[in-house]
């Protein structure tokens, strides 16, 4: 396997292992050729080279190796020759894989399998065609398994008591188990096909289906971390919150050019907690999941957590794979975009990548010869990482790699065989010069730190040697040298420790002896100028147990003059933790830039490390002169308690300006609510004209103080602020009904919407007025179904504005129904609304008046005609007909009322016939009710003394009576039985009815 690096080709070394003596350290490296390395299993070495043009001369110099690499062999080569791999989880007790061929396969970190009841039930597990995805829960116990056969298995690795397969009948492309190592063992699991599907067992064991979120298309990805899932569709990433059963929001994903997004594999990896790095396409995106600030939730009611991309970034690649190095470095995956000659794809890339704000940096990046690379598309490469042990797992379908951080002893053999001794730099030995003491022989050693005109930082030797002065000499040198080769002797074996001490001694007998007759002593200043090996120097300190704050402060003082704010801010997230001492020392050499802003999004604001409050309204202070858009950003992030909310009010009120006049109303009215001033807070929201105050009027219970804002709210937005005056309980309708008195047209809006919810027309008496002004086609309507208001009061109304059906129904009401006729006549000219009035009152005198009225025009005599059946005797009216009158349609008409007045006769005649024959049979029914004997038997008692009537076998002394209700009686029980035609009980049963 070759391997490159972006500035050149990088050597394939093979390293010998397992030297038993110090004479062995410096071990002879064969090179291979890349048709040798295809069946090998060695560690591979990189290097690369970089060009200084400092003089005339130019010298190359090779850049020290990032990772060593490893291919994993053994029974997976056999698995690999026969099969492909296409799914991998990597877990720290072993290794998972997928198989084209639908096989999951079980192997140690080496390549060897493991026994299991993968070994056993293999084709019990097996899928039919090629794996999609497996995954593994926290302990090692269960594994997940997910192919386009439709199946899901849960699999026990060493238990069958979980197992179950689950059959979809559709493609599924992602499967995850409770990452949580105190869940049990396959209890939890998520599965994306079209949609994402929470399965969880009850207390009785069975497997109950919760869907969480219906997917675009189909769930491309899935990612599971605590409460948190995110997934990927067609559409963009999601994540969803399992404590508040909702989704945080939807990241929407470019579509990339000439492609389709859902093409590509979503790659997921949990950076910590709270921290999800995803890379689809060619695009990687950092974001921070972050609970809300208290009243931005309470005023949008949003989700408590915020999904927050603070580092969005693109690459010259595609994204197949992606994990964390270090806080702010990454290690990706990558599938490069060009082609060879022969249309085939290039080697893919490790790279590690330094990201920003929106923009990354490339720390190194190697392109690696894989078995079969030129065939394989970027979702064919995965990969596996192991973050505890820094371990990084290239798996192709028919290659698998492990890539490994450089350790302390492959610097050293490294150095050894690419740095000559005898040519070390001032600046190369004070960067290495723990190294140095390993591989210097003595005498150089000595020669070095004696002779040396070396440029050192005061304050590590100060940190190191005890000593403060700004002046190093060679005794200085030395109580540097010894504190650092005693830190080393501490990291190594027996054998090297005393080849290290040796070391020592020889530099300080021999060396500081040529020195003192030899050396004059030099003035040494601090030079800082090759700050960017800070970077190094913090990562090397804690692992050789030194103090690595004394190098970040001095980092930070650098970044600060070199004006780097925001990478200076970014070291004192690093270093300073929950101190709140260095936090305050540090903040304050942000002041005098002005650059407080940069610092801002990484000040502590939990109670573990809460800051003096001045510090925090210093921040909110310059925000507020230079940037106010952050200064409300701010606002609604911080907590309240960080600062006091009343200074930075007046703070406000001193620099309001009209240009940021909504930002400034905005903060004002959040801090009056963080200080509990919600009546102020409502008329900056109402100056503002923000919608957020009918949240806060709801969630403060602020009825009380709205009374005077009534018309504002309004305005605002009217079917809110109606929501809320509308509830009777909390506002009083006759405060509203006086508040909006000067407004008329708002004053009908809520009687109108009031009506519609009260019954009881308290106001009625004001909606005549405000109908017949601002819609009268509610108001017949309302007079008709309301009895709540004065009627001469409303009939002066619609008189005024000459409303005359309005007047007709009033009148009508009135009874003065001859002048609701005559209106009807002569101002509506309606005959059919006269005789509907008529019909409804059914009074002699109206239809003479309204006869009357037709005779004389003849033109309205025809509908009358045809009107009066059934209400006026038909004769009447064409008695009044004058002879030779014309009148138009009279024949038609007349024809028309006799086949009516017919037609109605015959209807009385059959109606008639019908009653007689229902009146003749029900008679007949009831006689020959009448006639049908009544049983009388041995159980009947007598009504009157509840003795038997009869008994068996006894003839009756006395005779019996039965009346037709069912009750019986002795003869003699019957008081005046000749006379009484009655029953006893019932008739007493009627009399107590009518009382």
């Amino acid at each position: 396997m070759q391997i490159a690096s972006n500035n050149g080709m990088f050597k394939k070394e093979k390293l010998e292992m397992g030297a038993n003596n110090e004479n062995e350290r410096e071990e002879k490296r064969d090179y291979i050729l890349p048709s040798d390395l295809i069946d090998t299993d060695d560690w591979i070495m990189a290097s690369n080279e970089t060009t200084n043009s400092d003089t005339e001369e130019s010298t190359e110099e090779e850049i020290e190796p990032k990772f060593k690499y490893q291919r994993i062999a053994h029974d997976l080569k056999d698995i690999l020759n026969k099969d492909v791999v296409t799914a991998c989880a990597v877990h720290p007790k072993f290794l998972i894989f997928g198989t084209f061929l639908g096989r999951v396969y079980l192997l140690d970190h080496e390549g060897n399998s493991v026994d299991s009841h993968l070994n056993c039930n293999d084709q019990n597990f097996a899928h039919t065609v090629a794996v999609n995805e497996v995954d593994i829960d926290a302990k090692g116990e269960c594994i997940a398994t997910c192919s386009d056969d439709g199946r899901v298995h849960i699999i026990g690795l060493f238990s069958n008591d979980n197992n179950q397969t689950l059959t979809f009948g559709r493609s599924i492309r992602s499967v995850v188990l409770d990452p949580d190592p105190k869940a049990n063992e396959g209890r939890r699991f998520i599965v994306g096909d079209e949609k994402l599907t929470l399965f969880e067992k009850n207390f009785l064991k069975k497997l109950k289906s919760n869907v969480l979120s219906a997917a675009e298309g189909h769930v491309i990805s899935v990612c599971w971390n605590g409460p948190f899932i995110a997934w990927a569709s067609c559409l963009g990433v999601r994540v969803y919150d399992l404590i508040e059963k909702c989704s945080l929001g939807l990241m929407k994903w470019e579509e990339p050019t000439n492609a389709r997004l859902e093409n590509f594999r979503c790659n997921f990896r949990w950076a910590n907690s709270n921290t999800l790095l995803v890379g689809w396409v060619d695009t990687i995106r950092i974001c921070v999941i972050r609970r809300r600030n208290s009243v931005e939730a309470t005023l949008k009611a949003l989700p408590g957590f915020i999904v927050d991309p603070i580092s969005t970034f693109q690459t010259n690649f595609y994204v197949s794979g992606l994990a964390s190095l270090t806080s702010n470095q990454l290690v990706v995956l990558g599938y490069p975009k060009e082609k060879d000659s022969e249309r085939n794809a290039l080697r893919p890339l490790l790279s590690v990548l330094e990201y920003k704000l929106n923009s990354s940096e490339e720390v190194c990046t190697d392109s690696l010869s894989l078995r079969g690379y030129k065939e394989y598309m970027v979702n064919d490469y995965i990969l596996g990482c192991l973050n505890e042990e820094n371990r990084y797992y290239i798996v192709a379908p028919k290659d698998i790699v492990v890539a490994t951080l450089f350790d302390i002893e492959d610097r050293v053999q490294w150095l050894i065989e690419h740095r000559n001794p005898n040519k070390v730099l001032a600046k190369d030995l004070h960067d290495n010069l723990e190294l140095y003491v390993l591989i210097c022989d003595h005498k150089r050693l000595a020669h070095l730190v004696s002779s040396s005109t070396l440029t050192l930082n005061t304050k590590i030797i100060k940190n190191n040697s005890g000593c403060g002065s700004s002046l190093v000499t060679p005794l200085l040198w030395a109580g540097h040298l010894s504190t650092l080769v005693s830190r080393v002797v501490k990291k190594l074996p027996k054998k090297k420790a005393n080849m290290a001490v040796n070391k020592m001694k020889f530099v300080l007998k021999n060396g500081l002896d040529s020195t003192e007759r030899k050396y004059e002593i030099k003035k040494i200043y601090v030079d800082v100028s090759f700050y960017s090996k800070f970077e190094e120097a913090m990562e090397l300190m804690p692992s050789h147990g030194g103090n690595v704050l004394p190098v970040a402060r001095l980092y930070i003082n650098h970044l600060i003059n070199q004006k780097e704010y925001e990478a200076a801010a970014k070291i004192c997230l690093r270093v300073l933790g929950n101190n709140k001492n260095l936090w305050e020392e540090e903040v304050f050499k942000f002041v005098k830039p002005q650059q407080l802003r940069a610092v801002s999004a990484y000040l502590p604001t939990t109670d573990d490390c809460k800051l003096d409050p001045h510090v925090y309204e210093m921040v909110l202070y310059e925000y507020l002169k230079h940037d106010v858009k952050g200064f409300l950003k701010l606002i609604k992030e911080w907590p309240s308690h960080l600062y006091d909310c009343s200074a930075v009010i007046n703070a406000i009120h001193d620099h309001f300006n009209k240009e940021n006049m909504n930002e400034l109303l905005e903060s004002l009215a959040m801090l009056y609510s963080y200080q509990k001033s919600y009546e102020s807070a409502l008329l900056m929201y109402l100056k503002l004209q923000n919608t957020a105050v009918f949240d806060l009027i709801r969630r403060y219970d602020l009825y009380s103080v709205i009374h005077k804002m009534i018309i504002p709210l309004i305005q605002l937005d009217r079917e809110r602020a109606f929501q809320i005056l509308l509830d009777k309980r909390r506002v009083p309708p006759e405060i509203v009904v006086q508040q909006l008195e000067q407004n008329q047209e708002y004053l009908y809006w809520y009687l109108d919407a009031l009506d519609k919810m009260d019954s009881r027309g308290t106001f009625h008496w004001r909606l005549v007025e405000l109908y017949a002004e601002y819609e009268p086609t509610k108001l017949l309507p309302f007079l008709k179904r309301s009895k709540h208001y004065p009627i001469q009061e409303a009939l002066d109304i619609c008189r005024s504005k000459l409303f005359y059906p309005e007047m007709v129904y009033l009148l009508g009401q009135m009874g003065n129904i001859v002048e609701a006729l005559n209106i009807i006549i002569h101002k509506l000219q309606n005959i059919e609304m006269g005789i509907d009035f008529c019909k409804e009152h059914d009074d002699s005198d109206l239809w003479n008046l309204l006869i009357v009225e037709s005779i004389e025009n003849p033109e309205i005599l025809t509908k009358l005609l045809d009107g009066i059946i059934g209400y006026v005797n038909p004769a009447g009216l064409v008695d009044k007909i004058k002879s030779g009158q014309k009148i138009p349609g009279l024949r038609k008409s007349l024809t028309k009322m006799l086949c009516d007045y017919r037609l109605q006769v015959d209807e009385l005649q059959i109606v008639n016939n019908i009653q007689l024959a229902d009146y003749f049979s029900m008679h007949a029914e009831v006689v020959r009710e009448q006639n049908r004997g009544l049983a009388v038997s041995y159980h009947n008692v007598c009504a009157t003394c509840e003795r038997s009537v009869i008994k068996k076998d006894v003839v009756p002394s006395c005779g019996i009576m039965v009346f037709s209700c069912g009750h019986v009686y002795h003869e003699p029980c019957v008081p005046g039985r000749h006379k009484n035609e009655h029953c006893n009980v019932c008739n007493s049963e009627d009399e107590d009815n009518l009382d």
